[in-house]
């Protein structure tokens, strides 16, 4: 039978704390970097990504339409006022 303080094969003994050193943010970063570059299309998120682009650009667009439509409103008013 071994002494308390011998190391077991993995060097930690047992009960000792295990620090880590990396946080987890950088873990996925370095995934990421390693990452061949079709990544994203590989794990089928690609489609996500546009598909939340597509959205946000059509909202914008749909925006700007909307507030054209008001300017030309309130010109026509002030217009026809005059």
């Amino acid at each position: 039978m071994g002494s308390p303080t011998t190391k077991p094969k993995n060097g930690v003994r047992e009960g000792a704390a295990v620090a880590k050193t990396k946080p987890m943010s950088t873990d996925l970063s370095l995934l990421l970097l390693q990452a061949p570059p079709d990544f994203f299309r590989s794990i089928g998120k690609i489609y996500v990504v546009v598909a939340v682009i597509a959205i946000v650009l059509i909202g914008f667009f749909v925006s700007l339409y909307l507030v054209e439509r008001r300017i030309s409103k309130l010109e026509n008013q002030v217009n026809q006022d005059e």
